[in-house]
């Protein structure tokens, strides 16, 4: 049996739907509330990492690090290559 929409067509331009890169509902507002909860509760918060580091550091700088996430957005990785050819370089020294 075949996967997909049974009456697409090859070549056939896509129509409807949101724009290319137009976040999803849905999940605009779980972000948006999710922020709400942070900013509600940023100094239960500081209390809560707090309690977590006296028993255990690692794991309060884990949590730390995932809340982050949801606040501060991750830079892109960026990839730079380059090519070197064989290149002689000459040196004269006169002494």
């Amino acid at each position: 049996m075949k996967a997909g929409n049974p009456n697409f067509v090859k070549g056939h331009k896509r129509q409807g739907g949101r724009s290319k890169g137009t976040p999803n509902k849905a999940t605009k507002e779980v972000r948006e509330g999710y922020e709400l909860l942070l900013t509600n509760n940023i100094n239960n918060l500081d209390i809560w990492l707090k309690k977590v580091a006296q028993r255990d550091p690692a794991k309060a700088l884990t949590l730390y690090l995932s809340i982050s996430e949801f606040c501060i957005p991750k830079m892109q990785r960026t990839i730079i290559e380059e090519k070197v050819e064989n290149k002689k370089t000459i040196i004269t020294l006169d002494i």
